[in-house]
């Protein structure tokens, strides 16, 4: 199962009966206008809180405006030893395409693709 969203705003339900859990799910995550060191800081808050406890993959979509998070993203992410892909087309980017959250999906490490979860507006029709 897919769940997630913008970064700054899961972080910022840490602590509330809002706070989310990736148990068991694939986490996604994008977000825009935020430089590397507050993208280093909300990661951490998740890590510290147990947020990504028992996550199974990590989905990166797209940074718009952040600088160059992916050594952040790397630094923080690549512990959990679970499969990350990043560069998706979702979020606040262009081409913007759509994933449902709570949808089932596979990150396919051979290919480094998300299936499963993705919807091109064009196949929307």
């Amino acid at each position: 199962m897919l769940r997630g969203g913008n970064l700054s705003l899961i972080a910022s339900m840490c602590g509330t009966r809002w706070q989310p859990s990736f148990d068991g799910a694939i986490a996604f995550l994008e977000d825009v206008g935020e430089e590397p060191y507050r993208i280093d800081r909300m990661l951490t808050q998740l890590l510290q809180a147990g947020v990504l406890d028992g996550v199974r993959g990590i989905a990166l979509g797209s940074w718009e405006r952040c600088g160059d998070p992916y050594p952040v993203l790397e630094d923080r992410l690549g512990s959990l030893g679970v499969p990350i892909v990043a560069g998706l087309p979702v979020g606040h980017g262009s081409p913007q395409h759509s994933v449902w959250l709570g949808a089932l999906g596979v990150i396919d490490t051979e290919s480094c693709s998300l299936t499963g979860m993705m919807r091109n507006e064009q196949q929307a029709r």
